[in-house]
């Protein structure tokens, strides 16, 4: 394929290391991407880019000891969790979980520690929801998670 910049030169694939740059992080990772042998223009086609930036996003969360997307996301189904019941539980924003398990942000420290005690400590679950109003269901668990007066 002709390079669209100088119109001479050929784009070739080339996989190098590459630093791809989070809000307050960076990380070098092999990516695969474009490069005109003329002028040296670079391009990424969208797979390229969302391949570099989910090996950047994996490196990241592993150096920071995070859970990975698909971990939370079975953290939440163990707990017979929706997305937004979840959020509501741990009292965080709107599409937070999505974000969290579609892998676009990356969860706090303390959010990250606060799931792997909901996954490992018997009764937090059933102790955060009665505080902040979800009600759990699911085996073992016979309706709301607390009865308001009537």
């Amino acid at each position: 394929m002709k390079c669209p910049r100088c119109e001479a030169g050929e784009l070739r694939e080339v996989t190098e290391p590459t630093v791809i740059r989070f809000p307050g992080r960076s990380v070098r990772v092999l990516a695969t991407f474009l490069r005109c042998d003329a002028c040296g223009k670079e391009l990424w086609r969208p797979e390229q880019v969302k391949a570099a930036h989910t090996a950047a996003a994996t490196e990241v969360r592993q150096r920071e000891g995070l859970l990975m997307p698909d971990r939370i996301r079975a953290i939440r189904k163990r707990l017979c969790l929706d997305q937004s019941s979840l959020e509501q539980l741990l009292r965080v924003g709107k599409k937070t979980v999505t974000r969290w398990e579609t892998g676009q942000v990356f969860q706090s420290a303390a959010v990250d520690n606060v799931l792997r005690s909901l996954e490992q400590v018997p009764g937090l679950a059933e102790n955060m929801a009665a505080r902040n109003g979800v009600v759990l269901r699911g085996p073992g668990r016979a309706g709301p998670a607390h009865q308001s007066a009537a």
